[in-house]
């Protein structure tokens, strides 16, 4: 049958931000283990660089002559400096057609002067907002220092990479005419010609920052630093050095340098080819990201289920079915069983199957990715599970299939993962939330249990109770009356809860990454070069653009091959290479 559309039309205000098994904040977690400091909204270097030199001008101009400033005076300078700066900078992205950045809606129609406050902006989110560059800007890369004083607090202050590149910028800003260079340094002075704007064009244009810029934003970012660079530079240095060497390794091969083929070569360590990636003081940085993407393949698994038991519910309720969690859980089971005639596939004899693939390698993926067998590829896996789960339930047996069969590689990877030291600890982090470790308990103890009673017993604890688990203790910790539920349960057993907008089903996703965006950083920085199908949605981008070192980026790597294994306390020299294109 096709589903018709949900039961219940008449609900409480509702959240469907995702997550609804609540298995997003340990992929967070490993992210920010490889790349500290960098979100998955960072596209570019100018906007660290003008805000860094907006900061220091505004602190610069209330400080001046050894007067003091009223607290109110300089927290009300500060917010008219940074909204000015910003709206400035998303004017410039909307004239050159930039997709991805806050606020574009705004200047689509191309006006004749504006007034850059954020209350005649209209505009509700901004490049300094806590989604997009405020967190790698303050806490992430430590360009900016936030006041500690509650009167001040929504004041900043540059540490030394802050002033770096806000020295930078102003190195772009003295080339323009006094009088506008005069201008855009004056946080009181908020009416902005389209005339005015074309001048300012060479220190607002995202795509174009100056060598300058790039060197004092690469040296933080790469925690190549003259001062002690702390665990988090240190960590994130790793984490590129990874990447840089993957994409050599890649070239070398003549292999294609998607982000896909990037991202599962840094998991497996090996190249599609077969030759094994130098790790030489990676090796953590690796076995977190291979950990990362077992744990990312376990998730869309779990909520490829979810969708399943979504939509099984209501069609439960229209034809008037048992909806008990066990009955929603059987009807998933019983896409995996075996027809009478056929022996029971376990659980065990999945599990074989993939360590025989595996053969000598480490993680049965590495098989995957060099062979490309199905079975153990996470490339093909997760993009199978991606929005497989549509309202037409002739696809939904193949899916269930392939999420249960992805579930086994995952136990076998989390118990290949335990082998190691580094990796070991990381099964454990999500405990209570469907872990590798629970994963791998569970299917120890179904190893000789058919997939379909594996399966069973996987949906009902795993992802019906812990759905419910999970909406009711968000829904208790945030009192705001605003429900986090797709189903609940009544005396007849679960009941959908269809989402206020149109009445949509849950349906699988996979949430940007910030791969994408340290390489599109690298890019903006001039290290490396990008090929992006046009044939292709934005979407899409972060899985199949291709990136390749340029003249600049292998430099670069050549430099931080001779620094990566030092301490994280310990100061570096600067080595950042002239860009090719300069």
């Amino acid at each position: 049958m096709k589903l018709t559309g949900p039961v219940f039309t008449d609900e409480p205000p509702r959240s469907i931000g995702g997550d609804f098994l609540d298995m997003g904040a340990i992929g967070e977690r490993l992210y920010g283990e490889v790349f500290p400091g960098l979100n998955n909204a960072a596209r570019h270097i100018r906007p660290y660089a003008a805000i860094c030199w907006i900061v220091d001008q505004v602190r610069r101009q209330a400080f001046a002559g050894g007067q003091g400033v009223e607290p109110e005076e300089l927290v009300r300078r500060t917010r008219q400096g940074i909204w000015k700066m910003q709206l400035l900078l998303t004017w410039a992205a909307t004239m050159d057609d930039l997709d991805g950045y806050p606020g574009k809606t705004r200047f689509s129609d191309d006006p004749d002067e504006v007034l850059l406050t954020r209350e005649a902006s209209g505009v509700g989110v901004s490049f300094f907002d806590a989604v997009w560059y405020r967190p790698s800007l303050v806490n992430g890369l430590r360009f900016l220092a936030g006041s500690s004083r509650e009167a001040t607090r929504d004041t900043f202050a540059c540490r030394p990479p802050g002033l770096a590149l806000a020295g930078a910028y102003e190195d772009l800003v003295v080339q323009l005419d006094p009088a506008l260079a005069a201008w855009l340094a004056d946080p009181e002075r908020l009416h902005c010609t389209r005339q005015q704007l074309h001048a300012l064009r060479p220190v607002l244009q995202l795509a174009a920052p100056s060598t300058g810029e790039c060197t004092a934003f690469l040296q933080q970012f790469l925690g190549i630093t003259s001062v002690p660079v702390g665990p988090g530079g240190a960590k994130r240095r790793c984490g590129v050095l990874l990447v840089m060497r993957v994409l050599a390794a890649l070239e070398r091969e003549g292999a294609i340098c998607s982000v896909d083929t990037i991202r599962y070569t840094m998991s497996a360590g090996v190249t599609p080819g077969g030759v094994a990636i130098l790790l030489d003081g990676v090796e953590s940085a690796q076995a977190h990201w291979a950990a990362l993407q077992v744990r990312s393949v376990q998730r869309l698994a779990a909520e490829t289920l979810l969708a399943l038991v979504d939509r099984h519910i209501s069609i439960a309720e229209q034809d008037g079915l048992p909806r008990r969690a066990d009955d929603i859980a059987m009807r998933i089971a019983a896409y995996l069983a075996t027809p009478d005639a056929r022996p029971v596939v376990t659980v065990g004899d999945r599990y074989r199957e993939i360590k025989q693939h595996q053969g000598n390698n480490k993680l049965a993926h590495c098989a995957g990715h060099v062979a490309g067998i199905d079975l153990v590829c996470l490339e093909k896996i997760k993009s199978q599970l991606r929005g497989s789960i549509k309202n037409d339930t002739s696809a939904w047996a193949a899916a269930a299939e392939a999420a249960i069969s992805s579930l086994v590689l995952c136990a076998v990877e989390s118990d290949n993962l335990a082998a190691m030291a580094v990796a070991a600890p990381l099964l454990h982090w999500d405990a209570g939330r469907f872990s590798l470790a629970e994963l791998s308990v569970l299917t120890t103890r179904h190893r000789e249990s058919g997939l379909a009673e594996f399966a069973s017993d996987l949906t009902r604890k795993f992802v019906i109770e812990q759905h419910l688990r999970t909406a009711i203790g968000r829904s208790a910790r945030q009192h705001d009356g605003i429900d986090r539920f797709i189903f609940s349960q009544d005396r007849q057993g679960l009941t959908r809860i269809p989402h206020a907008r149109r009445g949509t089903f849950a349906d699988v996703g996979e949430p940007a990454d910030i791969l994408y965006h340290v390489l599109l950083m690298l890019e903006n920085g001039g290290k490396l070069i990008s090929q992006r199908p046009s044939d292709v949605t934005a979407n899409q981008l972060r899985f199949v653009a291709r990136f390749t070192l340029n003249e600049a980026g292998h430099a670069l790597l050549a430099g931080q091959e001779s620094v990566s294994f030092q301490r994280a306390d310990t100061a570096i020299p600067p080595t950042i290479m002239p860009n090719a294109s300069t």
